[in-house]
């Protein structure tokens, strides 16, 4: 056997373990990745085995109709060992340039050794040989017959959400979704302005071998261009010079305007990254609460802000949805970066295309979140003092969970104005997808109606 063929076996068990965590247990792929890629020393295995992960989660639909049209055993027959070989293998035939036949085919065959019983391996074999010969002949769903299916299919998108976004941006635009989806993400990161700049900081990332173009829109923002994984391993990350925030999230601290001796409320923080953001926007001068309802997610909020060196943010446990008395008409300006479906960040989270519906149907689960970020943007608008700025903000890219919520808050709260509102698509700006509204509470008596 070739030894290069050899060296990424380790890849793939590693990715196949990932997926079985990830579909089995409900795991967060990006977490586990950044735990057992650590098992694997050569960069290239390591890109390998994420390359599986991703390319597998953003296929699996296409992946599992190509699958069934050579298996004899039905997919919910077959174990999630063998059908995640199936899958790895499948990918590797028809997705990949630079893969061998007989390595995935072999490759494969060597993992059903291992995780399947004497029967699977014959199987596997067969199916991804029969793959290599005709896979490329598999028909998808009939476009003009069935658009929503076809789309579902070839693009792996669950039926609801194809339906979502062709119903609210037509084929068209929906389309290029779906495309953009399934692209490799760009990477972006933000300069930590109290430390540094983007022309020095890019300096200085040129000197650990990783290349970067400052973003022409976002003074802060500077675009990834090489050596993705070392990112977070650089010396100017350990030192606080700049933070891993994409292009899109940055608008949300830049609509907010913070001034320096600002109090500012962080209502939805966690992991951070806005919340420090912000803090720089106001030169580390004023003050900084940040909530979120996870105790341990706290931990990361700090942990971020020491390294950047900010001080003026006290961590709060808090739910959101629950009055605080103490924060009423507290605040001069609040960010609430509302949970959401997560539409938006399907590019970089393509198990969030799966993970619906929690319970009953996605259209329930909708509109639970729907509620919550309600809730959320009611009790802000009683935190913010008069004249008082707040800015919402989800990652997703479902209109009820964005402007028509906003248009509901308006009709709630009269003493509400909207000063600002984008969506902002992957496909158009090569961020994730975002919404992003500024309101200000007018500076009268007039009481919101409740």
């Amino acid at each position: 056997m070739d030894k290069n063929v050899v060296k990424t076996v380790g890849a793939r068990e590693v990715a196949l373990k990932i997926l079985y965590r990830t579909e089995k247990e409900g795991s967060f792929p990006n977490l586990l990745l950044s735990n057992d890629l650590k098992t694997l020393q050569n960069p290239a295995d390591r890109a390998l085995a994420s390359n599986f992960v991703y390319g597998v989660l953003k296929n699996k639909l296409a992946l599992d109709h190509i699958i069934s049209k050579f298996s004899k055993i039905k997919l919910n027959k077959l174990s999630l060992w063998v059908l995640n070989i199936l899958r790895i293998g499948v990918f590797q035939l028809l997705y990949m340039d630079k893969i061998p036949i007989y390595a995935a085919c072999n490759e494969s065959v060597t993992l059903a050794k291992r995780y399947a019983n004497k029967g699977a391996v014959g199987f596997v074999n067969g199916v991804l040989r029969a793959v290599a010969r005709d896979g490329d002949k598999v028909e998808f769903p009939d476009r003009a017959k069935n658009l929503t299916e076809y789309l579902s299919v070839f693009y792996s998108h669950p039926r609801w959400i194809v339906e979502k976004l062709l119903n609210k941006y037509g084929a068209e635009v929906c389309e290029e979704i779906l495309k953009t989806n399934n692209s490799v993400p760009n990477l972006f990161i933000r300069a930590n302005l109290l430390k540094t700049n983007t022309s020095e900081l890019q300096e200085i990332l040129i000197s650990d071998g990783i290349d970067t173009e400052i973003d022409s829109e976002i003074p802060c923002c500077l675009k990834v261009l090489s050596n993705f994984g070392d990112v977070v391993k650089a010396k100017a990350f350990t030192d606080g010079l700049f933070t891993v925030q994409d292009r899109s999230s940055t608008f949300a601290g830049q609509a907010l305007e913070p001034q320096p001796g600002d109090v500012v409320l962080d209502m939805c923080a966690a992991p951070g990254g806005k919340t420090t953001h912000l803090a720089e926007l106001m030169k580390n001068t004023g003050e900084i609460i940040a909530c979120d309802i996870h105790e341990h997610k706290l931990k990361l909020i700090s942990d971020a802000a020491r390294r950047l060196g900010v001080g003026i943010i006290e961590t709060n446990l808090l739910d959101g949805t629950e009055l605080r008395a103490d924060f009423i008409e507290k605040f001069d300006k609040i960010l609430i970066d509302a949970p959401c479906s997560g539409l938006g960040v399907l590019h970089k989270k393509p198990d969030i295309r799966y993970a619906m519906p929690r319970n009953g149907s996605a259209e329930e689960d909708i509109t639970e979140l729907v509620e919550c970020q309600a809730k959320l943007l009611d009790n802000a608008a009683k935190y913010l003092k008069s004249g008082g700025v707040m800015v919402y903000s989800t990652c997703t890219i479902l209109k009820e969970e964005n402007s028509e919520q906003i248009a509901r808050f308006l009709e709630r709260h009269g003493d509400f104005e909207k000063l600002y509102e984008t969506q902002i698509f992957t496909h158009e700006t090569g961020g994730s997808g975002f919404y992003i509204c500024k309101l200000r509470r007018q500076a009268s008596l007039h009481q919101s109606r409740d």
